[in-house]
């Protein structure tokens, strides 16, 4: 294992909270940085894993971890929008019959 961190929109994390493992301060090339950002700029959060194959060669392994309200953020607002306005149309309809 080269280096296990954070990673967020693609962006790797070298702050000492995010890193889990890395060997002799290894860091990625810039042409594994550039595929990540590509492949990963809208996930949230993942753990990175960048291992050595032994012949030069480096196997990247991506986990996205990024919360399930996160992801589902605006199915949940938007159902959030619907019960609020029933609540607001019962309401009001309820207001109204007692007039």
């Amino acid at each position: 294992m080269l280096l296990e961190t954070r990673m967020r929109y693609g962006e790797i994390s070298y702050d000492a909270k995010d890193v889990l493992k890395r060997q002799d301060n290894w860091q990625p090339s810039e042409r594994l940085k550039s595929e990540l950002r590509k492949n990963h700029r809208s996930t949230y959060d993942a753990k990175v894993q960048f291992v050595s194959q032994g012949n030069g060669e480096v196997t990247i392994h991506v986990v996205d971890v990024t919360p399930f309200w996160y992801k589902n953020r605006l199915p949940i607002v938007v159902a959030v929008v619907v019960v609020v306005v029933i609540t607001v149309v019962v309401v009001a309809i309820v207001v109204s019959e007692k007039k």
